[in-house]
């Protein structure tokens, strides 16, 4: 008589398995194979797989108009959602998608301040690490943008971006005092 093994699946693997054609269809750039898929799964935008959510896998194969469509269907909750690396998909876009980035930022301000978990890199310092300044730019311009997140006592994200700005030669030398500012100096340092 043959054993039978007694075999318990875990449900991560269930769930990869139940939206596998789903994440296919994003990372192929298939947007009516997703909508389809999406109206059969509605809450697959909240749904990860080994790259993360359907917007990240959007945003890393580089497909806008699947970008610009989930964020339409996608709650502001679940863009703020992070890979396994600790990334938003928004962290991704700001080292290369200036179009996305906006896309998002409309949705969810919030999103212009979560640190990279594990790194605390914000999205702005990885839109500078990238030599992104288009984007790091946008970034720093933005009404919402956490100028707070760049003051001294609040950790090392303004030295960063200062020192990123320097090495990348994207600064002017004004002719100004210093001020204890950022939102006053760091537009002539780091030509933002």
């Amino acid at each position: 008589m043959a054993t039978e093994l007694n075999r318990v699946e875990n449900p991560d693997d269930i769930q990869r398995r139940d939206y596998q054609a789903f994440f296919a269809a994003v990372r192929s750039g298939d947007w009516n194979e997703t909508k389809l898929l999406l109206d059969q799964h509605a809450d697959a935008t909240g749904r990860k797989d080994s790259l993360g959510t359907a917007l990240h896998n959007a945003v890393l194969m580089g497909h806008e108009q699947i970008v610009e469509e989930l964020v339409k269907l996608m709650t502001e909750e679940e863009l703020e959602m992070q890979s396994s690396d600790g990334w938003t998909a928004f962290t991704y876009a700001a080292r290369d998608n200036l179009k996305m980035v906006k896309c998002m930022v409309t949705k969810n301000t919030k999103l212009l301040g979560i640190a990279v978990e594990g790194r605390q890199m914000t999205p702005i310092l990885i839109a500078a690490m990238y030599d992104r300044w288009d984007i790091a730019r946008y970034l720093y311009s933005h009404p919402d943008f956490p100028l707070q997140d760049l003051a001294a006592f609040k950790g090392a994200y303004g030295s960063q971006l200062l020192v990123f700005c320097l090495f990348a030669k994207q600064f002017v030398y004004p002719n100004v005092g210093i001020y204890s500012r950022p939102r006053k100096i760091l537009p002539f340092v780091c030509n933002c």
